[in-house]
């Protein structure tokens, strides 16, 4: 397998070429890049998946809207639509993409929208919400037509960015040198004791995960541990399930990959048929999960995350910039 590993090396070298020459018609004006008339916060990683820049991103609009009135756009990854969306809690993650629909439900009174032209998007935004002060940009890094405000850049604190490598040999994007684009660094899901990296070329923050109480939809939590199922559709499971396995020790894990559209068949096929059977996913998952039939489970329940900052200063830092 490593040895199949370093023949994409190459293919890692074209991609770096493609990439970087892309990035160099940006930067010198060929391929142009504009401003929107209302202040921009990107959220973006150079890895794919498994950042931690969805709970960056809730983060931010707790935050944020404390002191402003805010905007919610996001490509929706996932979603069978094409062109620009308003999203309703009544929305299905189909039209709107999972993450999208899951950030309006938990904040129903901010605009959220879906488009894959940022710039396009930010203007609807600010014509139909002229009182919005900030929008807040989910997974817009490498969308360069839109010159953002301030960019953010998550990387898991166990999987650095800047000790990976590039596509299709590692899991970046773009090469490591292009984080000098962005305003700050969110190193995410960092252990309790932690050091900080570094030489970074722009200012670095970190953060940790911390799990919130069980949501139960449906019955409550058992009083014995029993024909428990963990069910998951993220890009890396391991960090939720073994949450979850603290309180539910006998549970069956049954991982999914990022974002999959469960169908009822899947249901069928892991359900238990037995008395007291529960099923635990995650707050992204449920999104998913609850419009299939779950009878058979006597309890639902999903786990909630919450993003703790170490340092809040990169709030300032956003409020004072002058870029």
């Amino acid at each position: 397998m490593h040895t199949l590993k370093w023949f994409l090396w190459p293919f890692s070298l074209l991609y770096l070429l493609i990439t970087e020459c892309r990035n160099f018609l940006f930067d010198q004006g060929f391929l142009s890049s504009h401003k929107a008339d209302i202040k921009t916060l990107v959220i973006g990683n150079l890895a794919i998946g498994g950042s931690g820049k969805t709970p960056l991103t809730i983060w931010f609009i707790q935050e944020m809207m404390k002191e402003n009135q805010i905007a919610v756009l996001s490509r929706g990854y996932g979603r069978k639509t094409q062109g620009f969306r308003w999203v309703t809690e009544a929305s299905h993650f189909h039209e709107v993409g999972d993450e999208p629909l899951m950030i309006k439900i938990k904040y129903p009174k901010i605009p959220v929208a879906v488009c894959e032209d940022r710039i396009f998007g930010v203007k609807k935004i600010k014509e139909k919400n002229p009182q919005v002060a900030w929008v807040i940009l989910d997974d817009g890094f490498q969308h360069r037509k839109l010159k953002p405000t301030f960019s953010v850049i998550a990387s898991d604190y166990s999987k650095p960015f800047f000790k990976d490598n590039l596509l299709p040999f590692g899991r970046l994007r773009e090469s490591r040198w292009q984080i000098k684009r962005a305003n700050a660094i969110v190193f995410t899901k960092c252990p309790p004791k932690h050091n900080k990296f570094h030489g970074m070329e722009v200012p670095s923050y970190y953060s940790a995960i911390n799990y919130q109480e069980y949501d139960w939809v449906k019955g409550e939590k058992p009083k014995e541990d029993k024909h428990t199922i963990i069910l998951s559709g993220i890009a890396l499971p391991s960090s939720f399930s073994n949450e979850v396995l603290n309180d539910f020790p006998m549970a069956k894990r049954y991982p999914f990959r990022d974002h999959y559209t469960f169908k009822q068949k899947d249901l069928d096929k892991i359900s238990v048929d037995k008395a007291g059977s529960t099923l635990i996913t995650t707050e992204k998952d449920w999104v998913r999960l609850k419009g299939l039939d779950l009878s058979r489970f006597e309890n639902v329940a999903y786990l909630p995350i919450k993003l703790i900052m170490r340092n809040n200063d990169l709030i300032n830092q956003i409020q004072n910039f002058n870029g």
